[in-house]
């Protein structure tokens, strides 16, 4: 995941951050799920598998 450790997803401001979330948080229901992630990132253009999205997930979560 070279992308997380270059620092490259991190977004600029507060109301970039808020308008990413609720496009990749696609149910609506205030979380973002390991297949949303897995989504919003294909379309990034990054190709991470379940198990690592899932990894990050349970990092950012701790």
């Amino acid at each position: 995941l070279d992308w997380l450790d270059s620092g490259e997803w991190l977004a600029p401001d507060e109301a970039t951050a808020e308008a990413l979330f609720r496009e990749v948080d696609t149910s609506g229901d205030g979380f973002i799920d390991v297949a949303e992630l897995r989504g919003a990132l294909a379309k990034a253009g990054k190709a991470p598998s379940f198990e690592e999205v899932e990894a990050l997930l349970q990092t950012v979560d701790a």
